[in-house]
């Protein structure tokens, strides 16, 4: 049987589109691949950096993300594996190790456990400043140190919060202070509290109607800087 010179000449051009269609989707997927390796060349991952040395223990709040830290983006092939960029994975964590300046923050380095928060199912922390020094035991509380708080009205006081940790003291500029520095005033105080109490706590509590008062027979925890 003879096939005609038309029909061949159809099915010649028909194969040749159909070569072109595939070479096509060949290109496409090597220009697709191409651009994804150019985009993970070039992608970024936010990371935090230690402005300053900082020692073992160091609670890391907003203070210390603040003061301490610098956030910045460097190319994903730069960072560390673990490396954190997210103020929500690192606060309410502990350093793990001393830490030097220019060093990158990862998990690694971070534990979770504080024993000031041991007796909480939620431990958060909030903070205080009293406009007062008699407010605070004349401002000579410290990290470790327990408070029970209570809340003044009119010429009245109601004990509102038993058996308080304190995290951290701070003077009134913001400069923590150490343990070791009994001669600095505390006016500035960062407190362990059950996440569900916090509402509760800025809605009665402040610097003016606040007193911390020290509980005595209390063991100092976690006291070294």
């Amino acid at each position: 049987m003879k096939v005609s010179k038309q029909k061949n000449d159809r099915n010649y051009g028909f194969g040749i589109a159909v070569a072109a269609f595939v070479a096509a989707i060949a290109v496409f997927a090597i220009m697709l691949q191409v651009k994804k390796n150019t985009l993970e060349a070039y992608e970024k991952k936010s990371i935090y950096i230690l402005k300053e040395d900082i020692p073992a223990g160091t609670l890391i709040d907003e203070t210390v993300l603040e003061k301490s830290m610098e956030l910045k983006e460097v190319p994903a092939e730069l960072a560390v594996s673990d490396s954190v960029g997210k103020s929500d994975e690192v606060k309410g964590f502990l350093l793990a190790g001393d830490m030097k300046k220019g060093s990158i923050l990862y998990k690694g380095g971070l534990k979770r456990t504080d024993p000031l928060a041991d007796e909480l199912r939620d431990p958060v922390i909030v903070s205080v400043c009293v406009d007062e020094l008699y407010k605070a035991c004349g401002g000579t509380l410290r990290k470790g140190d327990t408070v029970d708080i209570y809340v003044t009205e009119d010429d009245s006081a109601r004990l509102m919060w038993e058996d308080v940790r304190i995290s951290d003291a701070f003077d009134k500029s913001g400069n923590r202070i150490l343990n070791t520095d009994i001669n600095k005033t505390a006016y500035i105080f960062n407190l362990f509290f059950e996440k569900n109490e916090v509402v509760p706590f800025y809605k009665n509590a402040d610097g003016s109607n606040i007193r911390l008062v020290y509980k005595l027979g209390r063991e100092k925890v976690n006291e070294e800087d």
